[in-house]
């Protein structure tokens, strides 16, 4: 009887594409929410303490959306630049 031919398994690559894909996930994740949201507390905080309400929150709105717009870009230029480099 002829052996049966074998069939090579691209599960590893299958495992490297969803981590790949996972870390890009949670990296986009942190980078949207945590200067949006962190900076929209402190100017919370910060009007609380200096009865400007809603002011200083409504900077820190701004100034975490303006830090989150630009790591993201700076994340999608570091994979645009490593795809290039494969």
């Amino acid at each position: 009887m002829a052996e049966k031919p074998k069939v090579q398994s691209d599960q590893k690559t299958d495992v490297d594409a969803t981590a790949v894909m996972m870390k890009t996930i949670i990296g986009t994740t942190w980078r949207m929410f945590v200067p949006s949201i962190g900076l929209m507390l402190v100017g919370l905080w910060a009007d609380l303490i200096l009865h400007t309400k809603p002011w200083l929150m409504i900077a820190g709105i701004i100034m975490g959306l303006a830090t989150s717009a630009a790591l993201i870009y700076q994340q999608i230029r570091f994979i645009k630049q490593r795809e290039a480099n494969q």
